[in-house]
C-alpha cells in the first residue's frame, strides 16, 4: 500500500469510528432478571423504579420484545431511570434509540404516551436538567406484541449543566407503557472529526510531494 493510501484509509477509518460511540446502559435489555414466559419481577437491576415497585415490572411476553426475551413495563405516570455514570460533555451529539412496544388494545390504548429522554444530575421525577425527550403514541404501532425503534438526538453547546447523564423511561399518557433495548451514543460533531481527516490528507499531500 502507497503512504497516500494508508493515509487516506486512516482518514475513513476515523470517520466512520467517529460516527458512533456507545455508552454503556446497564442492563439494557431488560433480561436480568431471567423469566420464564409468562414471568414477571418488579425487581429491576440497575434501574431506579418508581416509589410504588409494582408500578414498574420487568416481563417475559413470549414473541413480545425487541431483543433478548425479556422487556420493562410500567403504569401510567411511572418512571424508571439509570444513571449512566459519565458527565454530559460539549459540542456533543447525542443520539438515543429504544423499542417502544404495543401489547394490545386492552394495554396499549389511543393517547398511550411512551416518553423516554436524558437528563443531567438527575432524572425527570428527581429535578433533573432536561437535555431531550420523545414521546410515542404506541398504539399507533402496526400491530399487537410489537415492538419498534424510535430515537432522539441533541447536540450540546459550549457549556453543559454539571453532573451524570441519566436517562428516563416513562408513561406520560394513558395506560402502561413498554420499553426495551436501550442504546445511548455519542457523535463528535462533525467539524471536530472533519479537521481530523483534513488534517490527515494535508500530511498525505506533503508526504506525496517529497
Amino acid at each position: 500500500m502507497t503512504r497516500i493510501s494508508a493515509f487516506i484509509a486512516l482518514a475513513c477509518l476515523l470517520t466512520a469510528t467517529a460516527q458512533a460511540d456507545q455508552i454503556a446502559v446497564k442492563n439494557a435489555g431488560f433480561e436480568d432478571p431471567v423469566q420464564d414466559v409468562g414471568g414477571w419481577s418488579n425487581d429491576l437491576p440497575d434501574w431506579a423504579g418508581p416509589t410504588n415497585a409494582g408500578d414498574s415490572f420487568i416481563e417475559y411476553i413470549d414473541t413480545f420484545h425487541s431483543e433478548g426475551n425479556n422487556h420493562l413495563g410500567m403504569a401510567q405516570g411511572a418512571e424508571v431511570s439509570q444513571d449512566l455514570g459519565v458527565p454530559a460533555l460539549p459540542n456533543t451529539t447525542y443520539q438515543m434509540t429504544v423499542g417502544v412496544g404495543r401489547r394490545n388494545a386492552s394495554f396499549t390504548v389511543a393517547g398511550n404516551l411512551s416518553t423516554f429522554g436524558l437528563y443531567v444530575g438527575a432524572d425527570a421525577l428527581d429535578g433533573g436538567t432536561l437535555l431531550a425527550n420523545a414521546s410515542v403514541d404506541a398504539s399507533l404501532i402496526a400491530a399487537d406484541l410489537m415492538f419498534e425503534d424510535y430515537s432522539l438526538t441533541y447536540t450540546t453547546g459550549d457549556t453543559v449543566p454539571a453532573g451524570n447523564l441519566f436517562v428516563s423511561l416513562s408513561s406520560t399518557g394513558v395506560n402502561r407503557a413498554h420499553f426495551d433495548n436501550i442504546r445511548i451514543a455519542t457523535v463528535p460533531e462533525p467539524a471536530s472529526f472533519g479537521l481530523a481527516v483534513m488534517g490527515l490528507l494535508g500530511l498525505a499531500a506533503r508526504s506525496r510531494r517529497r
